[in-house]
């Protein structure tokens, strides 16, 4: 029984005429561009809402414990939801801007842009573990979230 073959050589059959061999071959596929994370929905009215807080083009560090006055901001609304703001909150702390601005800076911000709090040692240490691993592999890790 012969078995046709697959090759990946350019036909050389007379025009009008298929080789057997090339009757199910397939082109390649071309390679796909890296998608850009998508930003989550939440995210985008917490950048209307908090402005000076929460900036995609020049990230600050938040206070420790701001999910609760977001939370606290929200009481009624219902289109709001704790797990939009902890998907968020997460997209908005683990990217590298963020962490850049735990490791440069001394204080902490709230909502209204008002010093909040200093940046522990600890975090700052966390910070730029997380941007050497990002340095290495060269694109963000998942590693465990602040959030």
């Amino acid at each position: 029984m012969n078995r046709p073959t697959l090759s990946l050589k350019k036909s050389t059959a007379p025009t009008g005429q298929v080789q057997k061999n090339n009757a199910g071959a397939k082109p390649a596929d071309k390679p796909k561009a890296a998608a850009t994370p998508k930003l989550p929905p939440f995210l985008e009215v917490l950048v209307k809402q908090f402005p000076l807080a929460f900036n995609l083009n020049d990230r600050k560090p938040l206070k420790i414990g701001i999910a609760q006055d977001i939370t606290a901001t929200f009481v009624g609304d219902s289109s709001f939801s704790n797990n939009a703001l902890k998907k968020a909150l997460r997209y908005y702390v683990n990217g590298k801007g963020y962490l850049l601005a735990i490791v440069n800076s001394t204080n902490r911000i709230d909502l209204d842009g008002n010093m909040a709090g200093e940046i522990n040692p600890e975090d700052r240490l966390h910070a730029e573990n997380v941007l050497a691993v990002i340095k290495c592999r060269g694109s963000t890790p998942a590693i465990e979230p602040w959030v």
